[in-house]
């Protein structure tokens, strides 16, 4: 991925682990020409990927490195306590809301911005509210779903 960003790592680490390549988002991530702080967005990526997934190994390291690469960052923390709690890890779920307390962290409301143009555009999970939002989430569920069904189009086969 030559002349690629961290942003765009941490998307095809988001998108391979959407369609269930863990394997494919670590590469991704091993391959990363940045160094540890660059990787952050790219391991909270496949954390989040790891999510109900059979994996437990790949979700404590990548828990781990997102915490380790941003310690004060709260999102780490949240995101680690819901995946170990879905992935039923729920002692470490408990303990990763203690250190963001012990920390003095504050949990602060997610959102994504994109600039098109000279307009930017907030996104908020699970809004809703922005006026292409059903074209958006369409194109992304065509995207999910020629990585699951084309695995040579993931990995260039």
């Amino acid at each position: 991925m030559s002349g690629a960003r961290v942003e765009h790592y941490a998307c095809v680490v988001d998108m391979l682990g959407r369609a269930g390549d863990l394997a494919g988002s670590r590469r991704v991530i091993d391959g990363m020409p940045y160094g540890v702080g660059a990787r952050a967005s790219a391991w909270s990526s496949l954390l989040s990927a790891c999510r109900g997934r059979a994996d437990s190994d790949l979700a404590r390291e990548a828990a781990a490195r997102v915490i380790e690469s941003e310690p004060r960052n709260s999102a780490g923390y949240v995101l680690c306590s819901h995946v170990y709690g879905l992935n039923g890890f729920h002692s470490e779920s408990a303990l990763a809301r203690s250190a963001l307390r012990e920390n003095g962290l504050r949990v602060v409301g997610g959102f994504s911005s994109i600039y098109v143009g000279h307009e930017a555009h907030k996104f908020v999970s699970g809004n809703g509210a922005h006026s292409e939002c059903k074209e958006m989430y369409g194109v992304v569920e065509r995207l999910h779903a020629l990585m699951k069904r084309n695995d040579g189009f993931v990995h260039g086969k």
